[in-house]
């Protein structure tokens, strides 16, 4: 995808570069989240290598996942991503809060990854990466939110929320509840500098 991503299909689901910004928890609610078909098909950005291919999500989509993505499945997309190294799954649900439409990506194992050493998988623990979409006619558009504004922000006491800070990379984890994760989108949802240069998604079919 961008660049501040790598989706990987072997021992990380998702492993962050510098700046990279995910959430334990989803920040939708049940009610936010709506299904749009014009998402259904394949993605590719020009220039990039990576592919993401959304269907329908179904029961064998969800299996193992939290109980409460499970009974939001009618509602969700299973998307595949592949580059590479191979191809990576993910439970994707679209929602709506205040004036934009965002999409929520969970990890969900391949059969390759679920044949890790157990111990070894305990030590990742699965987390929500958000962007902000666009759907115009065969042109998707996509922004992750960026985690140097988030920072600013928490540096120079201007947000609380809940929070951990990976100090290798400056990956920040955000523990915050769903309530508040909203509030956080709800306030800074139409700030530009709040999300990373968008990646223009075209459709292949």
């Amino acid at each position: 995808m961008k660049k501040t991503l790598v989706l990987s299909s072997l021992a990380l689901l998702i492993v962050c570069f510098s700046g990279c910004l995910t959430s334990l928890h989803p920040a939708f609610k049940a009610g936010d989240v709506f299904f749009d078909q014009r998402l259904l098909g394949t993605w590719k950005m020009p220039d990039d290598k990576d592919v993401l291919t959304f269907s329908v999500a179904n029961a064998s989509t969800v299996e193992g996942l939290p109980e409460e993505l499970r009974k939001l499945s009618a509602k969700g997309y299973d998307v595949s991503v592949k580059d590479d190294d191979g191809t990576s799954r993910f439970l994707v649900f679209l929602f709506k809060l205040g004036n934009n439409t965002y999409m929520d990506f969970y990890p969900r194992l391949t059969a390759q990854q679920s044949t890790l050493d157990p111990f070894f998988m305990q030590h990742h623990v699965p987390s929500h990466i958000l962007f902000k979409i666009k759907i115009t006619g065969a042109q998707m558009d996509m922004s992750q939110l960026k985690a140097e504004f988030l920072a600013k922000l928490i540096e120079k006491n201007k947000l609380r929320i809940a929070h951990e800070l990976q100090r290798n990379n400056g990956a920040i984890l955000l523990t915050a509840s769903t309530n508040e994760l909203q509030q956080y989108i709800l306030k800074y949802g139409d700030v530009a500098d709040a999300f990373e240069e968008s990646g223009h998604y075209k459709r292949l079919n």
